[in-house]
């Protein structure tokens, strides 16, 4: 049944996709419902238990952040006087993103990035946008972003390899 579900849900995006239903608004916000619930159900459905490395009033980095599902739970568990800073490299994710964190109130306590990282130093990226054109990003090494805005008594980061 789990696994009836989850590929029913990646139809539905293939779908939404190949008809252009997320160019309206109203495509969007259904899209981003059932994004949600996916999330919750099939990808992170432990992710109470990442609650315990969260201080309120801390610092996350959120690296590849897409359109912020782990960016919103991490701004609500930094509280106010924390700190949320969330990088994604796609413009179009990057959009949605910063719109999501408004709509929600959380804009306040994080801090969004379009940006692309590298391993090592810098290396030129391009990102196809759909509907037309790319757009260069370049990559970055995360420390020196997170230098460039005054984050440099990090103590512990981990992420994905």
């Amino acid at each position: 049944m789990h696994r009836i579900a989850q590929n029913a849900f990646l139809h539905a995006y293939r779908l939404f996709i190949a008809r252009g239903l997320l160019r309206r608004a109203w495509g969007r916000r259904l899209f981003y419902t059932a994004y949600e619930l996916y999330k919750r159900l099939f990808e992170a459905r432990d992710i109470a238990a990442l609650r315990a490395y969260v201080p309120e009033c801390g610092l996350v980095i959120d690296v590849d952040a897409n359109v912020g599902f782990f960016t919103e739970r991490f701004a609500r568990w930094v509280g106010p006087a924390g700190r949320v800073v969330a990088i994604e490299p796609e413009a179009n994710n990057f959009a949605e993103l910063v719109w999501r964190l408004a709509a929600k109130g959380l804009a306040g306590r994080v801090e969004a990035l379009l940006e692309a990282l590298a391993r090592h130093g810098y290396a030129p990226h391009v990102l196809a946008r759909g509907g037309g054109g790319a757009r260069a990003c370049a990559r970055a090494d995360l420390d020196a972003i997170l230098a460039r805005r005054g984050y440099t008594d990090l103590l512990f980061l981990a992420g994905p390899n």
